[in-house]
């Protein structure tokens, strides 16, 4: 029940915070983050009713988390902070500490989205169904920004269809004039360094990832790891120009229609076009399994053994404990 909450909060909350919460500049893993987390460990300490109000008060008082951290290590961190936070306002309200019961979470959606918040229907269709469940959760399939990843995925199959007619890669990428790529207005919010410094900013760059894709086939971590960025990617990436379609429903209404349209204008005239939208990247099945094995080093065997057999409470003691040690 603890992570139901913990994921029902996030999902539940940034429903009735609107997308304003995002737009106005928040990171909703470390303000919506910190709520997710408070719930989830009020239950999971027996919290009476009274101590859940009061724990969620505190941690309605401290979440925040700011989008202008993307690009850097303190957005991951978010998590981390968010998790202290939860601790922290469950502790003291364990010990009694004194706080607002009421009214702190309705100021909390008011501050951080306006007139666009719906406190009325904080407990609306709760756990029906619980969003572990439905839509379930969500795996990246590359470690960069997800406002990334159809464009990615758009590059890719281009790039199929460019192999299967008998022509080599490298000719596309030697014919590659310029390239554009359309989304609803406000589709790049998340993604929106252009010029990447290093490769913790090139995660969030639309016009890197174009480009690591067509190059590649694919988004290699170690091109968005602490660093240089890529001069190769670089080159490719200053021919990519955004070009937000004015006829499309603007992002902040319905982020479930976000697509990106990728076009590759060639030296021979002959234009490549590919529409990747967002469902169409969520119906794409992931390799989980094959994600962590990618990134496992031989020295985290034990640790890998651990996370794929978590069932219980004693599985997540021997996870602490295989976690303390690889540190």
């Amino acid at each position: 029940m603890p992570t139901r909450l913990a994921l029902k909060w996030p999902g539940g909350w940034g429903w009735r915070s609107r997308k304003k919460h995002y737009t106005l500049g928040y990171h909703n893993t470390a303000s919506l983050g910190t709520l997710a987390a408070t719930a989830a460990l009020a239950r999971f300490t027996g919290a009476t009713a009274e101590q859940t109000a009061m724990a969620l008060g505190i941690a309605a008082t401290q979440a925040s988390g700011l989008r202008a951290q993307f690009g850097s290590a303190v957005k991951p961190l978010h998590a981390g902070l968010a998790a202290e936070r939860a601790v922290r306002a469950t502790q003291l309200a364990l010990a009694g500490f004194d706080g607002k019961a009421e009214g702190v979470l309705e100021a909390f959606l008011q501050i951080g989205s306006g007139s666009e918040a719906l406190p009325e229907k904080l407990l609306h269709a709760w756990g029906q169904p619980w969003r572990i469940i439905s839509p379930g959760l969500e795996f990246k399939p590359f470690a960069t920004c997800a406002g990334t990843h159809s464009a990615a995925e758009a590059c890719r199959e281009i790039r199929r269809r460019w192999q299967a007619s008998g022509r080599a890669a490298a000719d596309l990428l030697q014919s590659i004039e310029r390239i554009t790529v359309a989304f609803p207005p406000g589709g790049d919010i998340a993604a929106s360094v252009r010029v990447p410094k290093n490769g913790i900013e090139a995660r969030f760059s639309l016009e890197y990832a174009i480009a690591g894709m067509l190059i590649y086939n694919d988004l290699r971590m170690a091109d968005f790891a602490e660093g240089d960025v890529n001069a190769e990617i670089m080159s490719l990436a200053e021919k990519v120009v955004r070009i937000p379609d004015d006829s499309a429903p603007s992002d902040a209404i319905n982020p479930a229609l976000r697509f990106h349209e990728v076009t590759l204008y060639l030296s021979h005239g002959e234009t490549l076009r590919q529409r990747r939208t967002r469902q169409q990247s969520l119906a794409t099945p992931i390799n989980v399994l094959a994600k962590l094995e990618a990134a496992r080093t031989p020295d985290h065997a034990s640790l890998f053994a651990h996370v794929a057999r978590l069932e219980n409470e004693g599985d997540l003691r021997q996870l602490i404990l295989a976690l303390n040690a690889a540190l």
